[in-house]
């Protein structure tokens, strides 16, 4: 408790003053060794605390309204939602060439490497190719001062859980064998979806899944450090084991996913509980396998799907 009181009382003093306080304040010799080492350490540690106040002070300023702001031919008018990536706005297209009504999702800033640049605008070129009726299209992606920015197919509808609440065994599966076909379907084209859950899979009016956000972890990996689509920007409800012990990701992986949102509509619970949300915790939860029967939560469930 001495060596802390003290090094918390020189922290800020410079050379000459700390070997003063030292002298003024009788402080033992042992007491001192210990202090000037945790001073040398943290010396060391002040590029790492720049970079993260950096990052953080980057998280606050994305939280300003962005509304009304022009990104290409998009001004953005309405927040739809804010998340770990960045936050997605309705947007209309007003440089006078067609009426459109779109989704602006910005991602984070700071991209300056001309070859992330060039890797990103390879990997829009990829998606921006895919077509599927049951996948929201990605139109373009592109940066603005840094930071950059995907516009997609606006989706109205209700996360697929939300949407199949009420419905029967029979109706969930129809519409979630079309996820499936909607994921084949990237799989297929070399595309790994990373984020499967029901908030990106909006069921529409017409009772049509679209999957959403296809890719963009991708596209993170190539705009941002890689902390940023870790752990972090997971949600662990629906994750698989490689992605929190960070092994490499594959095809695997969206189904494991996949096979977690089924569980989530057929029981109405997520397959994962965890005792508390430390990373720990998390990881032994995922990782140990220890679900649930499905029909233990939903006795309705006789037999396998």
């Amino acid at each position: 408790m001495r060596v802390e009181e003290v090094f918390h009382a020189v922290a800020d003093f410079s050379d000459d003053a700390r070997r003063r306080y030292f002298v003024e304040q009788k402080i033992d010799e042992n007491t001192r060794t210990e202090v000037e080492a945790l001073l040398a350490f943290d010396m060391t540690r002040t590029s790492t605390l720049d970079d993260d106040i950096a990052t953080e002070a980057n998280r606050a300023l994305g939280r300003i309204d962005a509304k009304g702001a022009r990104y290409g031919a998009y001004r953005l008018t309405d927040l739809l939602g804010r998340g770990g990536m960045g936050c997605v706005y309705s947007a209309e297209r007003v440089d006078g060439e067609v009426a459109q009504h779109v989704a602006v999702k910005l991602l984070r800033a700071g991209v300056d490497d001309p070859l992330v640049r060039e890797r990103f605008s390879a990997e829009r070129q990829i998606l921006a190719a895919l077509s599927h009726p049951n996948i929201a299209r990605l139109l373009d992606a592109r940066h603005r001062e840094g930071q950059p920015y995907l516009v997609m197919e606006y989706v109205e509808g209700q996360p697929i859980d939300v949407c199949t609440a009420e419905s029967s065994i029979r109706q969930k599966i129809k519409i979630f064998l079309k996820v499936c076909a909607a994921v084949a379907y990237l799989h297929r084209n070399l595309v790994v979806h990373r984020d499967l859950k029901p908030q990106n899979i909006l069921v529409t009016k017409d009772g049509e899944p679209k999957l959403l956000d296809f890719g963009i972890a991708k596209i993170l990996d190539y705009t941002v450090d890689s902390t940023a689509t870790g752990f972090r920007m997971l949600t662990p409800d629906y994750a698989s084991p490689e992605q929190v012990t960070g092994a490499p990701v594959t095809t695997a992986t969206d189904i494991y996913s996949l096979g977690a949102v089924l569980y989530k509509l057929l029981t109405g619970e997520p397959p994962h509980q965890f005792p508390n949300n430390s990373v720990e915790a998390i990881v032994s939860s995922i990782c140990e396998g220890k679900i649930t029967p499905p029909a233990k939560l939903a006795p309705e469930l006789k037999r396998d799907i």
